[in-house]
């Protein structure tokens, strides 16, 4: 993860002032949160919350984590984020999440919670797994009769990109369905040579079904595992030390950046009438204008295309101000996007057919 902070730390926007907030979604222990995504932010950044739906792990890191610029509440990711206490949090800068949404099944839920965290522009950098080998070994125990008790809820804890052929496209179809424009998606096959033991050792501190067993149970429950997963990582022949590097694990990787859509709303001097774009939603509702989602994706597209459509409807002078109305401050209709106010006069050729 500290890899895929530095491919994507140019393309943060960061405050002017650096008092920047983030959100880790799926903090575990804060360890991550305290000793990575802390060091990452702006020395002076504002706050650093991470959420959890575990509420062990969230009491741990409360207790273990010392920084006053650091907290920790307990959140469900695949929950409305209305129907939980943490809906009345002030929207964040930046929102993180490593190695978290291969758990979560509601993915769409999940997005839509996310957008609603983030301020409009606002950056968001996920990790996670895409196929791996393991999700095949869990849906051959869970039909076993031995084991099947212990792993009715197998589907909901496989990655929902598994078996995907396009993850990429799958994501991005999610991601802008959601509130997010174009998003910078990698796939990154990844190949791990390991011994028997270390490969053993790492799988079984990840099954999320080991602790389900009865304990006298377990050990064959871990044996039949091993055995499974064995089988699905091929024998590296080429390795002379074969006992030093014997299984080869190949999965996928997938590494997202994505920005929240800013709201647009587009005011002309014809009777102040409100034309909302609604471009956190990637949908538009502006008739007059016949905009789209794609043009919306950046403000110089919008006034551009405002500016062709009032000529095209012959309006002798058209004044527009287009600001961001989910972050509204100060005397309307005044607002700053970007350190910028925003206020645009088009005037129509006389010529102008």
């Amino acid at each position: 993860m500290v890899n895929a902070l530095q491919e994507f730390a140019s393309a943060f926007e960061w405050r002017s002032d650096g008092s920047d907030s983030a959100l880790d979604a799926g903090c575990g222990p804060g360890d991550i949160t305290s000793d990575i995504l802390s060091p990452f932010l702006p020395s002076n950044y504002k706050r650093l919350v991470g959420v959890d739906i575990s509420k062990e792990m969230i009491g741990y890191a409360r207790e273990t984590v010392a920084n006053p610029k650091l907290s920790f509440e307990e959140f469900d990711l695949s929950r409305n984020l209305e129907d939980q206490k943490f809906a009345n949090s002030e929207p964040f800068d930046h929102l993180f999440s490593f190695y978290t949404l291969m758990w979560v099944s509601d993915q769409k839920t999940c997005m839509r919670n996310f957008n609603k965290l983030l301020r409009p522009g606002g950056n968001m950098l996920l990790i996670f797994l895409g196929n791996h080998p393991v999700y095949d070994v869990y849906q051959e125990q869970s039909k076993n009769i031995k084991w099947a008790e212990y792993m009715t809820d197998v589907n909901q804890l496989i990655s929902p990109y598994h078996s995907s052929e396009d993850p990429a496209k799958q994501l991005q179809t999610l991601l802008s369905e959601c509130g997010f424009g174009k998003a910078d998606i990698r796939i990154h096959n990844k190949t791990y040579h390991h011994t028997y033991e270390s490969m053993s050792s790492i799988m079984i501190s990840v099954n999320p079904f080991v602790d389900r067993i009865p304990a006298e149970h377990r050990q064959t429950y871990v044996d039949d595992f091993i055995q499974l997963f064995a089988k699905k990582c091929l024998v590296d022949e080429t390795v002379m030390d074969i006992d030093r590097s014997r299984f080869v694990l190949r999965y996928q990787l997938i590494v997202a950046h994505a920005k929240k859509k800013y709201n647009f709303e587009m005011i002309t001097d014809r009777g102040m009438t409100h034309f909302s774009v609604k471009k956190s939603f990637g949908s538009t509702d502006c008739s007059l204008f016949e905009l789209n989602s794609q043009l919306c994706d950046n403000l110089g597209d919008i006034i551009y295309a405002l500016r062709a459509r009032a000529m095209h409807l012959f309006i002798p002078q058209m004044s527009v101000v287009v600001f961001d109305y989910s972050q509204l401050s100060g005397d309307w209709p005044t607002h700053t996007i970007k350190t910028t106010t925003v206020a645009h006069h088009f005037n129509k050729k006389q010529s102008c057919k």
